[in-house]
């Protein structure tokens, strides 16, 4: 063992100058200091750490067991071996209970001594080892829970990811498997209403063929055959509009407009069609609006046909105002109403509802569908008014033109009326 220091406490001058020379003769390296009182042997302890403490046990002032007791409390690693006088085993035992290492006799066996030091050096020694090794493993143990608790989180987040992967795969494959069955019904739909006006056209030019058709039946094949041939016009029309919505390619060119004077072409447009209907608008004088003309015309005129087709009689109304940094247009009809279950289907592609009740209910059933596309190309909205009151009313919201816009508005209004 090399650099131990151990203290010496004994009010003998004899004893404290023997003792160190004994020692230095048995062991190398060792530092010793001596003092002559508990209380400076307190002072001491509480400055230096030391390996071992030699103390006597009967002392002037604090005698060796009350210094022991103070030691126990300053130093209570530190192993203490006390000296006591011949005779003196009650104290001895006092001291072992008290918490001392051990304890020699007066006078003093000093191989047992030496022995009994070294012990004690060893013990604090290894106490020493074993209180480094235990914080060193606490420290480990503490960066390992650290670990544990770092991977155990990025194992939940990789968990959370892999849990919202599937279910946005499985949203994926839901929804996969509806544009499939939409794709199938589409592909059925168009076939049907492409066959209807086709097989028509086909028996009136065979009976423009025959010879002996009288004038009226030729003119009447005639009209008819134009009639369904505009009808095949306006499916493949509404066939590539729905396209584009479906794609999410739907295309606008927008420019500043009146959405009254729109309103207002759409609704006159609308009077002519139907003797059955009152088409009545509220509308303010002017509303400017940044808008594809040509396409918001389509939505009225599509909201209107719509009205027409499934309202047996009575007034249609189409209400038009600003609604703080929108507009707000209604079209209200007297008909049988949309059923709350529909509210939201009837805007799917191809949907018809089946209490059409118009002479010209036939149609390609993507009217809504394009309405919608338009209205959200425009970052506007469409949903069915719940009313409970009898009929349908269809809403749409469209952001309404900047300052900037007006004037231009005007300005293009004005070159018109010129």
């Amino acid at each position: 063992m090399s650099g131990d220091r151990i203290l010496i406490v004994d009010d003998d001058p004899a004893l404290l100058e023997a003792l160190p020379e004994a020692l230095h003769l048995r062991i190398s390296d060792l530092d010793i200091d001596t003092c002559d009182s508990g209380h400076e042997a307190l002072e001491r302890i509480a400055e230096t750490e030391y390996d071992a403490l030699v103390v006597d046990i009967k002392m002037p002032g604090m005698d060796g067991l009350e210094l022991l007791a103070e030691i126990r409390k300053v130093r209570p690693d530190t192993p203490t071996i006390l000296i006591t006088g011949h005779g003196d085993h009650e104290l001895a035992i006092e001291a072992l209970r008290l918490g001392a290492q051990d304890y020699v006799t007066k006078p003093i066996d000093r191989d047992y001594f030496v022995s009994s030091l070294q012990r004690s050096i060893e013990c604090h020694r290894l106490a020493r080892d074993v209180a480094s090794k235990r914080q060193e493993l606490l420290h480990r143990t503490e960066e390992l829970e650290a670990c544990v608790h770092e991977r155990t989180v990025e194992l939940r987040a990789a968990l959370h990811r892999e849990q919202v992967a599937r279910r946005e795969l499985d949203e994926a494959h839901r929804r996969l498997s509806e544009l499939s069955q939409q794709r199938d019904m589409f592909v059925s739909m168009v076939a049907h209403d492409l066959a209807t006006p086709l097989t028509s056209i086909r028996g009136y030019v065979e009976m423009l063929g025959r010879s002996n058709l009288q004038p009226e039946r030729q003119e009447r094949a005639r009209t008819l055959i134009v009639s369904e041939t505009d009808r095949l016009a306006r499916l493949a029309r509404d066939l590539a509009d729905s396209a584009q919505v479906i794609a999410g390619r739907f295309q606008i060119r927008t420019a500043p407009c009146e959405l009254t004077e729109i309103a207002r072409e759409q609704v006159d447009l609308a009077r002519s069609l139907t003797t059955r209907h009152t088409i009545l608008l509220d509308a303010p004088d002017r509303l400017p609006i940044e808008c594809d003309r040509q396409r918001l015309a389509q939505v009225f005129s599509n909201l209107l046909t719509n009205a027409i087709k499934y309202a047996p009689a009575g007034e249609i109304r189409v209400h038009v105002r600003r609604d703080g940094e929108q507009a707000l247009l209604t079209v209200s009809d007297q008909g049988p109403g949309i059923p709350a279950e529909l509210a939201e289907s009837i805007f799917e592609p191809g949907r018809r509802l089946q209490q059409a009740t118009s002479e010209s209910s036939e149609g390609s059933g993507f009217g809504l569908h394009i309405v919608r596309g338009i209205v959200e190309a425009h970052g506007g909205r469409i949903w069915v008014a719940p009313d409970p009151s009898p009929g349908a009313t269809l809403c749409v919201t469209l952001p309404l033109a900047s300052p900037g816009d007006m004037a231009t508005a005007d300005s293009a209004t004005g070159a018109r009326g010129r």
